[in-house]
């Protein structure tokens, strides 16, 4: 039988090498050499200093009560560290995937494509609605069609054509057409308090009527931006509306005297018109960005068909200023929008007309001639194409002007992230604190933001 080789010596050569290539070793070495050098022999090590100190036991008459308390923190730490994970992992992506560049693209598509993405909206109070969008652009010439479903009695189609042209001055047409069905609509009665105000004739005890109503709507408008920071807009609204008596307990009929609302439940034919000026010197629409704003508009309406038993005016504006503030530089900005709604002649307005002061981000379910919404926002950039935002609104609606007072504004404040372009705003989730509860909402996508009145 072979004799094997004997791998004593290699093993003794490799624990030598790996001793003197060991720093701690060669420096024990070296000192043992001076040592050994100057004659010393013994090496005594010195006793160590008494520290003083505070003694403790290893566990205290409070640890059982520290212990329960980081039970019942365990759950709030562990949504803190989540939230600041999502956070970061949504800043990185952002920043480094593009996600907000792509998206932009997607809603703003380039010339001779075609984008198709699913929506999905949802608000506190209102049903889950699910559909899709398609975006096709040409040239100057852009289009988009959108369907949503959210059951039976809850429907939104919408197409829209719109050219843009900048020869010497920067002007687009635009072209609207939309549909929608929904039922469960409710309606509380006129007035900052319906419960007390002497307009609202209750039937019995309930103080909320519901009402289906169905909708189709076209609206041919014009833009131009003669100056820098100005824009004129001239729009005009073929709207018409057919409201029902809504199913359930505290339907209209039950709640309401609807003569006090001009035989409210029937079809509708309104032609609207309006102007508007918008003075705006912000850089961007999207981000934190100072400046000013100021807008104005007055435009005129009436019914179609013999009776004309409808005609209004309507004029209002909004005035905002955004000022560069604190250590984030985030930017302060105090805002103050009134809307008003008045017969013409002896004629009356259906409560439907009247202003709903979606400005308001609490529950906005108030309407009246006059409206008054006052805000104050603080946003500040959290990463590229993503702020935060702190706000708190008031509100109050009044008969007319004279009676506008600030006496029992509603309230509302809470927190939202908005995901923003360059340019433009392109998302938004906040989530609102009033007294009447919580309300949560989500926006995806392209925000009116002038001439927006034409689609309230």
């Amino acid at each position: 039988m072979a004799k094997l080789p004997s791998f004593r010596p290699c093993a003794r050569l490799l624990a030598l090498s790996i001793l003197l290539a060991n720093p701690a070793v060669r420096a024990q070495d070296d000192d043992a050499r001076e040592r050994e050098s100057a004659g010393s022999t013994t090496v005594t090590a010195e006793e160590p200093e008494q520290v003083s100190g505070v003694e403790r036991e290893p566990r205290g008459p409070f640890d059982t009560g520290r212990t329960v308390a980081d039970w019942f923190l365990l759950i709030p730490r562990g949504a803190v560290e989540l939230g600041f994970i999502a956070t970061g992992t949504a800043a990185g992506l952002m920043e480094d995937e593009q996600v907000v560049p792509r998206v932009h693209d997607l809603f703003n598509p380039r010339s001779g494509q075609i984008s198709v993405f699913p929506t999905l909206f949802m608000e506190t109070g209102t049903d889950l609605n699910a559909g899709g969008r398609m975006i096709a652009r040409s040239g100057p010439l852009a289009t988009s069609v959108r369907v949503g479903y959210g059951g039976v009695r809850s429907l939104v189609a919408e197409s829209r054509v719109r050219y843009h042209a900048a020869h010497w001055l920067p002007e687009v047409f635009t072209l609207e057409s939309f549909h929608a069905a929904t039922s469960g609509v409710s309606f509380l009665g006129l007035g900052q308090d319906p419960a007390n105000d002497p307009r609202n004739h209750f039937l019995g005890s309930a103080r909320k009527g519901l009402y289906d109503v169905r909708q189709e709507r076209y609206i041919f408008s014009y833009g131009v931006r003669p100056i820098e920071h100005g824009e004129f807009l001239l729009s005009s609204s073929l709207n018409q509306r057919h409201l029902s008596n809504g199913a359930g307990t505290d339907r209209m009929r039950a709640v309401f005297e609807l003569r006090d609302y001009d035989d409210a439940l029937r079809v509708s034919r309104i032609v609207y018109s309006e102007a508007s000026l918008r003075y705006d010197t912000r850089r961007t629409r999207g981000g934190p960005s100072p400046g000013y704003l100021a807008e104005v508009y007055a435009g005129y309406g009436g019914e179609l068909g013999k009776t004309q038993s409808t005609r209004f005016a309507k004029t209002g504006g909004r005035l905002a200023s955004f000022t560069r503030f604190g250590r984030t530089a985030g930017v302060l900005s105090p805002k103050i929008v009134v809307d008003t709604i008045s017969p013409v002649g002896d004629t009356n307005v259906p409560f439907i007309l009247l202003p709903s002061q979606s400005d308001f981000r609490g529950f906005n379910n108030r309407r009246d001639y006059v409206s008054l919404v006052g805000s104050l926002d603080y946003r500040w950039a959290l990463a590229r194409f993503f702020a935060a935002r702190l706000f708190a609104d008031i509100a109050t609606v009044a008969p007319n002007t004279r009676e506008l007072t600030l006496n029992g504004l509603r309230y509302a404040g809470g927190v939202g992230v908005d995901i923003f372009s360059r340019s433009t705003p392109l998302g938004s989730i906040a989530t609102s604190f009033s007294p009447e509860g919580m309300r949560l909402l989500l926006r995806i996508g392209l925000a009116p933001t002038f001439g927006d009145r034409q689609h309230k």
